[in-house]
This record gives C-alpha cells, sequence and structure tokens, in this order.
C-alpha cells in the first residue's frame, strides 16, 4: 500500500466519529443504525425516506443527523439516474476501507513475515553471545542479515 493511499484513509479517519463502530438494529420501528461504540452509542450512519420509493443514509456532521442528499457529488456514468456519490467521510471511509482492505492486509503479512525473518537472526546473534551492547539499529540490521545469510549457508551445507 503506497503513502498516498494510507494518508488517504488516515485523512478520512481523522475526520470521522471514534472507533469501534457497529451496525444496530430496531426490529420494533424497523431500523438499522451505525454507531460509535465509544461514545454511548453516538449514530455515525442511518437511513431516512427519501421521497416515496425508499430511504437514503445519514450522516452526523458535528452531532446533527444531516440526510446523504445533502453530500452529493455529481459523476459521469453510463446511466442517467446513476451519477451520484457520497462526499461525505464517513460514505468514503466505508467505500475506501473496502476498496483497500485486501491489499492492507497483504502490506501487513509482509511485514510480519519481515518481523519473523529479523527474530529469527536476532536469535542467531544473540545465540552467538555478541560481546558488546548493540545501539546502532543499522548495525543490528547488518547483522540479522549476515546471520541469516551464514544459517542458510549452513543449511545448505
Amino acid at each position: 500500500m503506497n503513502y498516498s493511499k494510507r494518508k488517504k484513509l488516515r485523512q478520512l479517519l481523522d475526520q470521522t466519529p471514534l472507533r469501534p463502530w457497529r451496525w444496530e438494529g430496531n426490529s420494533d420501528v424497523n431500523k438499522w443504525y451505525l454507531v460509535s461504540v465509544k461514545r454511548m452509542k453516538e449514530l455515525v450512519m442511518d437511513f431516512a425516506r427519501w421521497g416515496t420509493r425508499g430511504a437514503q443514509p445519514r450522516f452526523n456532521v458535528d452531532g446533527i443527523m444531516q440526510k446523504a442528499s445533502n453530500f452529493i457529488k455529481l459523476r459521469e456514468e453510463h446511466h442517467k439516474s446513476f451519477n451520484l456519490d457520497l462526499n461525505h467521510p464517513i460514505a468514503q471511509l466505508i467505500v475506501e476501507s473496502i476498496n483497500n482492505i485486501e491489499e492492507l492486509l497483504d502490506y501487513v503479512d509482509c511485514l510480519e513475515k519481515e518481523i519473523t525473518r529479523y527474530k529469527s537472526a536476532l536469535k542467531i546473534i544473540a545465540a552467538n553471545k555478541v560481546p558488546y551492547e548493540i545501539t546502532d539499529i543499522d548495525f543490528v540490521i547488518h547483522l540479522a542479515k549476515t546471520a541469516l545469510e551464514e544459517d542458510r549457508e549452513n543449511k545448505e551445507k
């Protein structure tokens, strides 16, 4: 995941209510809500009627629930009726999260593999009882890489 994607996600996160969020449904009135658990179930998103045909989501703006139609952004599409987008940080975060979660997880997996490799190398260094205190991280990384290479060479023999 490149820096600009991570930066965009962080900016959107900074503009949204505290997490974690969860959906809550009320079967008595047939309504669903997306709420912030940390703020006494502060509404993040809910749905309201839009004309006589359906409902539209609403988003929290400074404690007031605003209709999604207040955040409409036009876009060019192939079908005249489906040319609207929502220009609200919560709506964008939902979409960006879904669109980027796989790449984010791949990135985390890669980092975890690197951490495991360096932990193994540090165990090798510790087993060799390095006789001095190491305070330079670049030197530690150099020792770890060297130890990994030596360990691989020994296994190949």
